[in-house]
């Protein structure tokens, strides 16, 4: 691998061109794997197998390569402090909701598409947090959600939430839009 910006480093930032003597360790690129998982990481945590270890890079773009054979033939969600759907093309198109499209982000000579929903993680980690003693019956927390889910048909408690709590990803794109809650009485519960 290499650094691209060398010449961009000299010409806007004179000062900063001995930046490679600072930066450590073997240039990869997107889609490669780093490393796996030390065995002291596997002793403590009791993985079992070898679990590859990333890039550097930023969002969620970087989670597919853990996927091994990922290729345009999946969709992939990844679940953090927000939501991001991460699809790949070999070829470039211009997609309605999608947030970002990135050559080379998720695997090499493909596009990713983004889309997803801001603060997803962050509302289920809240919810979570609000339901500990009932959750703590069950070994997935997703499975106490499909059960109590399971219990209210659709528009019974007549609650109409548009969850744009942090904006929106996807379809609008606007981190600034706000989110409401519609029909809260002081029978709600």
């Amino acid at each position: 691998g290499e650094y691209l910006i060398d010449d961009f480093i000299k010409e806007k930032y004179p000062l900063m061109q001995n930046y490679k003597d600072k930066l450590k360790g073997e240039i990869k690129k997107i889609g490669e794997t780093s490393s796996n998982v030390s065995d002291k990481i596997k002793e403590r945590y009791g993985f079992n197998s070898n679990i590859p270890i990333a890039t550097l890079n930023t969002d969620a773009l970087v989670n597919p390569v853990v996927f091994g054979e990922f290729s345009e033939k999946y969709m992939v969600s990844v679940v953090g402090t927000s939501m991001c759907d991460i699809i790949n093309r070999k070829d470039f198109k211009l997609v309605n909701g999608s947030c970002g499209t990135i050559y080379n982000a998720s695997l090499r000579d493909y596009y990713s598409y983004e889309s997803g929903q801001i603060a997803v993680g962050e509302l289920l980690s809240s919810f979570i947090s609000l339901h500990e003693k009932e959750l703590s019956e069950y070994d997935d927390p997703f499975e106490y959600l499909n059960i109590e889910a399971e219990k209210i048909p659709p528009l019974k408690s007549g609650l109409v939430a548009l969850d744009f709590f942090n904006g929106n990803r996807s379809i609008l794109n606007d981190s600034n839009v706000t989110g409401v809650l519609l029909g809260l009485t002081l029978n709600t519960n």
